[in-house]
């Protein structure tokens, strides 16, 4: 039986929806910060392998397609897929600043949810919130808090997937690029970069948690830094938090992490 502080909580977040007796925003702050380079590891070795939503205009050749009754994700080139995997609706987000967990839309088919609602309400860390029916937040703590659930359930990512009425549906997935190939992250250890895999590149390096940093990364970030003359003038550069050593020092700021130009020639030098 439900002790009687968690059953008054589980009924005033069932009937009415909003626990207004919770710091939802600091809630998911503390949450996503503690784990906050962790986390963005996990996005930046999804969004290697597929371009967010917001980059697609630039790509014109390049969609995607999901289809939540198998459930699948498909991305492709030229009409091919080139990239795949089975995919979950974490929960989506409406301009109204209402989010709602994919299990209570009842738009969605159960196949569409089901794998991922049982590893997030069995995280005790947000077991406050996974039994509410819809939670108020912005629209960059509903980008944290999906984030925080893939990574902690162990998907590659939470992609999100704008909607018409200017709202965010975000989707937990697991990816390949090889036929006949497992999906879990730990089986598929391509570049978090650039999304290469270990033998479309002369080396990479293991750099923990599935991920990898190919030699060609490596090469461009050298020669970013050069031009940059970023090797000669380091006290003078503006801090980064670097995604591998974590110290806060000067480095390269890539789309989704940064890494300092001490790793990145320690990188170099475990490459030759």
């Amino acid at each position: 039986m439900l002790p009687i502080p968690t059953l008054n909580l589980f009924l005033n977040s069932y009937l009415w929806g909003y626990n207004t007796d919770m710091d939802i925003g600091s809630k998911i702050s503390e949450l996503f910060q503690a784990q906050e380079i962790d986390i963005a590891r996990n996005q930046s070795k999804m969004f290697a392998r597929v371009l967010p939503v917001a980059d697609l205009a630039d790509y014109p050749n390049e969609s995607y397609e999901v289809d939540l009754s198998q459930p699948i994700f498909e991305w492709k080139i030229d009409g091919s897929p080139v990239t795949w995997g089975p995919c979950q609706v974490i929960g989506s987000w409406a301009p109204d600043s209402t989010w709602i967990w994919g299990w209570e839309n009842k738009s969605i088919s159960a196949s569409g949810y089901e794998k991922i609602k049982s590893a997030i309400q069995a995280l005790d860390e947000i077991n406050e919130l996974s039994i509410m029916r819809k939670l108020s937040m912005s629209n960059d703590d509903a980008h944290k808090l999906a984030a925080w659930c893939a990574w902690k359930t162990g998907w590659q990512g939470s992609y999100p997937r704008h909607t018409e009425n200017g709202g965010t549906v975000f989707l937990g997935l697991k990816l390949t690029a090889m036929p006949h190939h497992s999906v879990e992250p730990k089986d598929n250890p391509w570049c978090f970069l650039c999304g290469l895999y270990p033998s479309q590149v002369p080396k990479i390096i293991d750099i923990g948690n599935a991920q990898g940093l190919c030699s060609k990364c490596v090469e461009r970030a050298q020669e970013v830094a050069k031009v940059s003359s970023l090797m000669d003038r380091r006290e003078s550069q503006s801090q980064i938090t670097c995604c591998l050593c974590r110290d806060k020092v000067a480095g390269i700021a890539f789309p989704h992490i940064s890494i300092c130009l001490s790793c990145i020639e320690y990188a170099n030098k475990a490459l030759q």
